[in-house]
């Protein structure tokens, strides 16, 4: 499974990054900071899955959610947010595999891999 997780923070990506390891010791992860570098590595590499967090610099996660789509429509996007703010509702409208708050422990991590909308062999 290819995995890409996108938080600007590098705290915070480097502990998403553990409990997807944790959930899936085998998958190939990138992390990535900037909405920008997403999309290259998309371009580059498809993705079965992508964490996004919804707060990130230079493009909100729902507009760089719909370009990666757009570039995969089999792509699994899992939005991560410290507050619902009425994101929830955004994320299952453009029908995201999934939706995780802060702060979430490894068993989340798993149970949205293990439930995608795009099922990976």
């Amino acid at each position: 499974m290819r995995i890409m997780a996108v938080t600007s923070e590098s705290l915070q990506l480097r502990a998403l990054m553990r409990k997807i390891r944790k959930a899936v010791p085998g998958a190939k992860l990138t992390g990535i900071r900037f909405p920008k570098d997403a999309i290259a590595h998309m371009g580059e590499n498809a993705a079965d899955a992508a964490f996004l967090d919804m707060e990130l610099p230079e493009m909100h996660g729902l507009i760089l959610a719909k370009k990666l789509q757009q570039m995969n429509p089999a792509v699994n996007i899992i939005f991560i947010a410290a507050m619902d703010d009425g994101y929830m509702e955004s994320a299952f409208k453009m029908h995201a595999s999934g939706f995780l708050l802060k702060p979430f422990d490894d068993d989340a991590i798993a149970r949205e891999l293990r439930n995608l909308r795009y099922p990976v062999p």
